[in-house]
């Protein structure tokens, strides 16, 4: 909407300023009922949230925050438009448009009586929205469950509360992977299900079932049978995935899946050698193999040579970092090394002494405040 049409909308551009227009609800009504059924205005009327609904109502100093009078401001005009959305969400419920629908369907401050209406809606979409608002009542999405369009049901599968076994196997079924992955994530999905979901053909319900908290070791274990790289990656990352299933893993032909590996904490910490000497691992998997207290010497030593200094950086700062190592990363070129290393406590003396003359004033300071370098911070006060 170009800049002439914003100035003289009463219900945009400068509302809830000092001197801007106010909001009132009957001009609301009346605009939402006339404008052209593309008008982005209304369907920004039935939100209320983000940085769009501040654009909206401020400019783009108070959008930023940047504005003294920011929160002052921004709080008036919104509690504006709460009262006016709240007037005439009704017409807006019966907008043309399913954008807007769609948007007040979504909006938390939507009366119940209102979301009853649009769970009518001929357009799945709208019918959708009803189920992800937060005060969506629980009747609605009982009745979501058997919709014959595939997108309510999905809404149901993620918000309905405390379903009955019977709906859980309606899900586990479903015509849709959607919906059986909407099942799948849920915490509270039944042992017997999350097996049956664990079988599913579909690559994208297999990732959800292993990305599953409450997924069990032996789950885990079936599911690694996948052949597809997504499935495989998210098996690797779950934290209750046994050792010979990350074993299995980090000789995957699949780079992602060696990733996951050496990323997850529990994997043995003999396998960390083997997966760094395979194909180049990205840098925040080699990050997470260095940063653990268990890191063999070895893989430390590799990491103190990584071209990477974020990888450096970690190297210096872990505790179980041998002297030899730290002694070595005393003399990167990083001042951001240099400062792990003289940080670290089991930084050798010769190490400190070059540290506390180095000329990068941080690089100094943490060698100063080492508790190994307590006499030198006596004799630099001294001598100072």
């Amino acid at each position: 909407m170009d800049g002439t049409a914003r100035g003289s909308n009463q219900y945009c551009s400068r509302a809830g300023q000092p001197g801007g227009p106010a909001l009132p609800a009957v001009n609301l009504m009346a605009q939402a009922g006339t404008a052209g059924p593309a008008d982005p205005d209304r369907r920004r009327c039935g939100d209320l949230w983000g940085t769009e609904c501040r654009a909206w109502v401020c400019p783009p100093d108070y959008v930023h925050g940047t504005h003294p009078g920011y929160k002052q401001k921004l709080e008036t005009a919104v509690s504006r438009r709460r009262l006016a959305v709240m007037a005439c969400q009704g017409t807006l419920a019966r907008d043309k448009s399913p954008a807007v629908r769609v948007t007040i369907a979504q909006n938390s401050l939507c009366a119940p009586g209102t979301l009853e209406t649009l769970s009518y809606d001929p357009v799945p979409e709208v019918r959708a929205a009803v189920g992800t608002n937060e005060h969506c009542p629980q009747d609605i999405l009982v009745r979501f469950v058997h919709d014959p369009s595939v997108l309510p049901r999905r809404a149901a599968a993620f918000a309905l509360d405390a379903p009955d076994h019977q709906t859980w196997e309606l899900w586990a079924a479903d015509c849709s992977s959607a919906v059986r992955a909407a099942a799948a994530v849920r915490p509270d999905c039944p042992p017997d299900i999350m097996g049956r979901l664990a079988a599913d053909p579909d690559r994208f319900v297999l990732r959800t079932i292993a990305r599953n908290p409450q997924c069990p070791a032996h789950l885990l274990e079936a599911v690694s049978a996948s052949s597809e790289p997504i499935v495989l990656r998210a098996v690797a990352d779950a934290k209750s995935c046994p050792p010979q299933v990350l074993r299995q893993l980090a000789a995957s032909k699949y780079l992602t899946a060696r990733a996951g590996v050496a990323a997850n904490p529990g994997t043995p910490s003999e396998l960390l050698g083997d997966l760094w000497g395979t194909d180049k691992l990205p840098d925040w998997a080699r990050t997470k193999m260095v940063e653990r207290p268990d890191c063999p010497p070895a893989v430390l030593e590799l990491g103190a040579a990584d071209k990477d200094s974020k990888v450096r950086q970690t190297v210096a700062a872990n505790p179980a970092c041998p002297a030899g190592v730290l002694s070595t990363l005393s003399r990167d070129l990083s001042s951001a090394v240099r400062q792990m290393v003289a940080a670290n406590p089991g930084t050798p003396q010769e190490a400190l002494g070059r540290l506390v003359q180095d000329g990068t004033q941080a690089v100094h300071d943490a060698a100063l405040a080492n508790p190994a370098a307590k006499h030198m911070l006596a004799m630099w006060q001294l001598t100072h």
